[in-house]
């Protein structure tokens, strides 16, 4: 029997009688039913009409629901709409975090599948006035026979008026120059809309996956155009990452053809795409779109065409469906190529610019150069406000001359360690609190075996002078560690729980109401850090670490990867399993510089994530039937493999099996109120 309390928090929140009516609002027909004269440049861009509502569906969702409305749907037929749950006005709040978010997002999915599953095995005559609605939907596309398989089907998608809005201000200061630059690879500039569906034009965009920037370029592409070291992405750089993206677009184009194949590839790349038109023949998109199978040709990829003429169509018709915007004004810059190492508080000291501003101009500079732990790279073609007090090159002679007086980076604090007889850089790390690694940047040491007694060492954080003089008392914790901070890891708290959790019922108008499961959540549980779990590798041989290829070796060993396949009896086709032994080759470089280089690229991975994200929880998962760690990682929990690999040290994730228990960490954005990358499974 329900509660007396259960009817009054829905009526008060969302009322019955609203949610049918809401309900038969977002699930009509709009006033305007897309049409291929509305898409600019459609004789470029065209509209199959199998995508029509596909496209009416995106722009509703960049136009119409806000972040905090959550659109239970379809996912083949994405103008079934079952229902849209507002957040903010069930949670009675303004704010919603991610966490709380993605929660309702798989709860409602598991909610409509089972309830769907359910009304597929029953008799229409006997459906409810709300059911009988649902099954209206269905109508267009075999009714109630359509409706017995749509469980499979139930997708959520949250909305995205606000952050399209905030990408519409923010192109301001960057979508002049950009269609230039598309216009000098004789692109369309129309491909410039393409930013609203990967990042909103947010140039600190990092997805859970790794992708990056503006354009959300994993590493493994944008490698092929980019500069991505520990001291520079150019990933971050709204400009060079925008020659980039014309790069790949015109290689795509020129293989495939058509701009749909084109676009398409952007997400599912240009191999993936090649595939699909050698296996059917054809380079008909809706074809291809329609009859194309593959395993990884799914949701993201079948609609990123879609988003993209649905993004076109809104940014074309903004006032009609914005109002007036505020464009930010243009960046204004001066460029200057360096021809040596500087570091970057001199360089904002001589030129007399603010650090930040000066960071904000040069996104592409990583942390480490901006905390004085590395100098910024000869070559790099640095910005400058356009209001200098005098000649750019006399003022970098002056960043030369006081470089040179100062020829190390000075440490971010006054603080100091004297090395005592005995003692490792481990032990002084931990004394410290700080990470070995940190102690190798900011004291250039090639090799943590190499420090002697007596040697001054200076202190990350300023916390030497402290940690020098007193030992903390044996009852008390040592101080978390750079990474550990970072990762929210020694303060892990679970979100509260809605105000009330009443379990929902059989009607549709009560299925909005998903139990929070706050089970099986831990505060207490610790990743192994990057310092841990990987070590010089000096009798030759290493194991594979997460985000790792035999590329990478290539490249740090200074070797082919021919030669490292040859010296371990690869296939050229083979890939590298995480924990896997590989044999290397030190002709080239020593054991040090390899873990030296090794250390930098997985510590961009980290930092990189951990400068977007937080770990607030960590969830355990027991594994079911079929699942593999790829889909328990991507599809159900939308984090990166490395990240679950680090709290799970005990477990081989490439062979997990039904019933095994993984630890998953509960991720969720740092700053809530900009917007993250489409990574939409």
């Amino acid at each position: 029997m329900m509660s007396e309390r259960r009817p009054s928090a829905a009526s008060r929140r969302f009322p019955k009688s609203s949610v049918l009516a809401l309900a038969l609002l977002l699930t009509s027909p709009t006033a305007k039913a897309i049409d291929p004269n509305d898409i600019p440049r459609n004789d470029l861009f065209p509209l199959p009409p199998s995508l029509r509502d596909n496209v009416e569906f995106w722009i509703r969702v960049y136009s119409q629901w806000h972040t905090d409305q959550l659109i239970v749907h379809d996912s083949n037929h994405p103008l079934v709409i079952y229902e849209v749950v507002d957040l903010r006005q069930l949670l009675g709040t303004d704010k919603v975090s991610e966490r709380t978010r993605r929660e309702y997002v798989v709860r409602l999915r598991n909610k409509y599948s089972d309830w769907l599953r359910r009304l597929g095995q029953r008799n229409p005559s006997e459906f409810s006035e709300e059911e009988r609605r649902i099954l209206d939907l269905w109508t267009p596309w075999g009714g109630w026979e359509a409706l017995r398989t749509a469980s499979e089907n139930v997708r959520v998608q949250r909305g995205n008026r606000d952050f399209f809005l905030f990408g519409l201000r923010q192109s301001g200061r960057y979508i002049d120059r950009m269609k230039e630059i598309f216009r000098n690879h004789g692109l369309p500039e129309e491909l410039t809309a393409l930013p609203h569906v990967e990042s909103c034009f947010n140039w600190a965009a990092y997805s859970h996956m790794g992708a990056a920037g503006i354009w959300q370029f994993t590493r493994h592409t944008g490698r092929l155009f980019l500069r991505i070291t520990y001291e520079v992405d150019e990933r971050f750089d709204p400009f060079r990452s925008t020659e980039a993206a014309a790069q790949l677009l015109r290689k795509n184009y020129d293989e495939l053809g058509t701009w749909p194949l084109a676009i398409t590839a952007y997400n599912h790349g240009l191999a993936g795409m090649k595939q699909a038109v050698e296996s059917l023949g054809t380079r008909d998109f809706e074809v291809i779109l329609n009859r194309y199978r593959s395993p990884s040709f799914k949701f993201a990829s079948k609609n990123f065409y879609a988003e993209f003429l649905a993004a076109l169509y809104v940014r074309s018709n903004y006032q009609q469906l914005f109002g007036e915007v505020e464009f930010e004004p243009p960046l204004q810059f001066l460029e200057f190529q360096l021809e040596d190492h500087v570091p970057a508080k001199i360089v904002a000291q001589i030129f007399e610019v603010g650090l930040e501003e000066l960071r904000q101009l040069n996104p592409a500079l990583r942390a480490p150069v901006w905390r004085g732990q590395r100098r910024i790279p000869r070559g790099y073609t640095l910005r400058l406000p356009v209001n200098l007090k005098a000649d750019p090159d006399s003022l970098y002679a002056q960043v030369l001359q006081k470089r040179s007086n100062s020829p190390s980076p000075p440490p971010p604090s006054g603080d100091q360690y004297v090395v005592r007889s005995g003692e490792t850089l481990s032990d002084i790390a931990k004394r410290l609190g700080a990470s070995v690694q940190d102690l190798l940047n900011y004291n250039d040491l090639p090799d943590p075996d190499r420090i002697r007694p007596g040697q001054v060492l200076r202190v990350p954080g300023g916390s030497g002078s402290r940690a020098a003089s007193q030992q903390p008392p044996a009852s008390a914790s040592p101080p978390p560690s750079a990474s550990s901070r970072a990762a929210g890891a020694t303060s892990f708290a679970s979100a509260p729980p809605p105000e009330s959790n009443p379990a929902p019922g059989g009607s549709l108008a009560e299925l909005h109401w998903v139990p929070y499961d706050t089970t099986g959540v831990s505060r207490n549980v610790n990743p192994r850090r990057l310092t841990d779990r990987v070590e010089i590798p000096r009798d030759g041989w290493t194991r594979v670490q997460p985000e790792e290829t035999l590329g990478h070796y290539a490249e740090w060993l200074k070797v082919t990867a021919r030669e490292l396949r040859q010296l371990n009896g690869f296939s050229p086709g083979k890939e590298l399993r995480v924990g896997e032994q590989v044999r290397l080759t030190f002709r080239n470089v020593s054991p040090e510089e390899f873990h030296r280089q090794r250390l930098d690229y997985l510590r961009s991975i980290e930092e990189d994530f951990f400068a977007t994200y937080r770990v607030t929880g960590v969830r355990v998962h027991r594994v079911a039937r079929g699942e593999n760690i790829w889909y328990i990682c991507h599809s159900l929990y939308d984090v990166p493999y490395w990240l679950v690999w680090s709290y799970n040290p005990e477990v081989d994730l490439d062979r997990v099996h039904e019933g095994d228990e993984l630890k998953i960490p509960i991720v969720e954005a740092i700053d809530a109120s900009k917007p993250e990358p489409n990574d939409a499974p």
